[in-house]
């Protein structure tokens, strides 16, 4: 998700909604002749591409290098594939994914809305946060005292291709001590209510 997120950062065209990035190896290929190394195609709003992966010797790397590994494999996968459709608006997107990526050192949290909010007598910064696992997105509520996060509880989730549940989350405002979040009136989430406490704010 972090990948076609940063894509979309840049790529200008009919945004990549779905990466499948297949990483088999090389006994998959031959048990199951369906699957046909290095093949890439880019339909609509999808892409595919069947690589190769060393499963023995990802297995026995650590956790940062497995991310590390497997974000170049499917970073050079889209660019193989964008270069082989002549497309250099997604090899150029694909670059600056990869090393915003790198930056962020994998990171797939999404920040979304944020505001500054008076609760009990103190000027607090509040955002939502969208955390990702498996195939699931959690929308959280992040309240930070200070620059110290004091508060950080998950509002709701649901499926991690659900595009629009970025976007739903409108405005939070505080209500005497109680947190308001705003969203569309058609959506039946909305609005949610947050009762905070002194103690809360104190991390």
């Amino acid at each position: 998700m972090l990948l076609s997120r940063l894509l979309n950062e840049r790529y200008k065209s009919k945004p990549i909604e779905f990466l499948n990035l297949m990483f088999l190896d090389e006994e998959s290929y031959e048990n199951d002749q369906r699957k046909i190394k290095g093949y890439n195609a880019i339909a609509g709003p999808a892409m595919s591409y069947y690589g190769v992966l060393d499963i023995e010797m990802y297995l026995q790397l650590a956790e940062e290098d497995k991310n590390a590994l497997i974000w170049k494999m499917a970073c050079e996968y889209i660019i193989k594939t964008a270069e082989n459709h002549s497309n250099k608006d997604l090899v150029d997107a694909c670059k600056y994914a990869y090393e915003t990526g790198v930056s962020l050192n994998y990171c797939t949290d999404l920040q979304g809305i944020s505001s500054e909010l008076i609760l009990f007598g103190k000027v607090i910064k509040s955002e939502i946060v969208f955390r990702f696992e498996d195939e699931k997105v959690t929308a959280f509520l992040i309240l930070r005292n200070e620059d110290k996060v004091v508060f950080d509880k998950p509002l709701h989730k649901t499926d991690a291709d659900v595009g629009a549940f970025f976007y739903v989350f409108k405005e939070i405002v505080s209500v005497g001590n109680i947190i308001l979040i705003k969203g569309p009136k058609n959506a039946s989430i909305f609005p949610m209510t947050v009762t905070i406490s002194a103690e809360d704010l104190m991390g």
